[in-house]
């Protein structure tokens, strides 16, 4: 058997145990009443096409200084008063 036959076999194996999930790792394993529904979407003709072309999402974003503060500052309430 080639390598190319062994690493197909492999990744058949790892399919067929993903799709089946013999150990329900899944994390929806356990999941009361979970029901797969199918959902139609609309033609590719109707879908609509807006852009960002301002680029006004990326604009939006905070500045980093701004970001650092606001993720450190509890910390480091929550440190002086446990010491």
């Amino acid at each position: 058997m080639s390598l190319a036959g062994v690493f197909a076999g492999i990744f058949l194996l790892a399919a067929l145990y993903c799709g089946l999930d013999p150990l329900h790792h899944s994390a929806l394993h356990g999941f009361p009443d979970f029901e797969a529904v199918k959902v139609d979407l609309p033609p590719w003709s109707e879908v609509p096409s807006d852009r960002d072309a301002l680029n006004l999402l990326q604009r939006s974003a905070w500045p980093a200084e701004q970001l650092r503060t606001l993720l450190v500052l509890p910390f480091m309430v929550v440190h002086k008063i446990s010491m």
